[in-house]
């Protein structure tokens, strides 16, 4: 009688059962519809898509299917992209992209089905750049009383050169009328480098960075920076400006102001805050909210900030509220804007009313373009 060790009684049986595994599984192959094998999910992400910025946000609508069984799951992802923009409803075929800046963005719809099996499809967002309107309107006078005034004036490729602004500042007195011009010299690719009054004023001086506009700097009368300030952009969005004051005399204080956008371009809500000297840490110090903006094109952005950015926009539309509030949130001070339009879009007057412990005058400024 022939004797089976326990090692070839187990290669025996782990062979048999093998062989009978492949038998089965060889006669089951013949008989199964091929139809009932598991079938992949299927993905569909959308179409691509294109905007063009101040629009910032975008739909994309996907849609998931199983033809042999269920799904069970679906995410959308960002795969690439110039920022992380905000995402919304991520768990469902309908996505929401907002925050989204200028450059292209690949954004993946991935489901899962009831037999864990997984798939994907891509969709491809462009955002290009705000259209630059070479024959858009420029203003050359806002009026407001034949003393108070300012007008702007512009080289032949439609950038600003000079503005002047004057103002009667003792109520009773129009000989007393304060006068300010301000000039704007280029670089070789058409920036501002420099900006300078014919007044008793002092230069203040632009620097960039790959072409975008890194800081400037405010000069005292002494030829010393009195005031730097530092830009953060996201694509053409002004996110992000910090400044330090009284350089000269050695005394610094430091503030940051913080932007944030509606879907159309639109600063919302500016937020200030002031550094500790000691340098740990930064508290509010105050914020300014617009709202209520119309559907018009904004003529004054040019003029919205010093140091004047005339490439910067502040207000892609024409608010009709600003208010002013202090750290603790208590409301300072409330600007109401009421406007009437001109055949171009823009507006040809603007009524300023504010509300300060009580109301002031209302103020009309008559708008003139070019």
């Amino acid at each position: 009688m022939k004797t089976l060790h326990l090692f070839e009684a187990g290669k025996l049986a782990v062979t048999t059962v093998l062989l009978f595994t492949f038998f089965a599984w060889s006669c089951e192959k013949e008989d199964r519809d091929p139809s009932s094998q598991s079938i992949l999910p299927t993905v569909n992400a959308g179409p691509d898509k294109v905007i063009t910025l101040p629009e910032a946000m975008v739909l994309l609508t996907g849609s998931v299917s199983d033809s042999d069984g269920t799904v069970k799951a679906q995410h959308w992802t960002l795969v690439s992209g110039p920022n992380a923009p905000t995402l919304q409803n991520a768990d469902s075929v309908t996505l929401s992209v907002s925050n989204l800046i200028e450059g292209a963005y690949i954004f993946r719809l991935t489901a899962v089905d009831n037999e864990a099996l997984g798939n994907s499809d891509d969709v491809s967002v462009i955002v290009n750049p705000v259209l630059t309107d070479p024959t858009a309107a420029k203003v050359v006078k806002i009026t407001y009383s034949a003393i108070d005034y300012q007008t702007m004036t512009y080289d032949e490729e439609g950038k600003i050169v000079t503005y002047h602004t004057q103002w009667q500042f003792v109520q009773n007195d129009p000989s007393m009328i304060k006068k300010i011009t301000y000039r704007f010299h280029y670089n070789e690719a058409g920036l501002v480098k420099q900006l300078t009054t014919d007044e008793a004023g002092y230069p203040v001086n632009y620097y960039y960075k790959n072409g975008v506009l890194e800081k400037t700097e405010e000069l005292n009368y002494r030829n010393e920076v009195e005031v730097r300030r530092y830009y953060t952009f996201e694509g053409s969005r002004l996110k992000e400006e910090r400044w330090e004051t009284n350089i000269a005399a050695g005394d610094i204080e430091k503030y940051t102001i913080r932007f944030d956008y509606d879907t159309k371009g639109n600063v919302i809500r500016e937020s200030t805050f002031k550094s500790a000297k000691s340098g740990n840490g930064e508290e509010i110090h105050n914020i300014t909210e617009y709202s209520d903006f119309d559907d018009k094109k904004n003529p004054d952005n040019t003029l919205m900030r010093f140091p004047y950015l005339p490439e910067v926009k502040i207000h892609m539309n024409n608010p009709g509220k600003k208010v002013f509030k202090s750290a603790n949130g208590t409301v300072i001070s409330t600007e109401v804007y009421t406007y009437q339009y001109g055949v171009n879009g823009y507006p040809s007057q603007k009524k300023r009313k504010i509300y300060a412990n009580g109301a002031s005058p209302e103020l009309i400024g008559v708008y003139s373009y070019n």
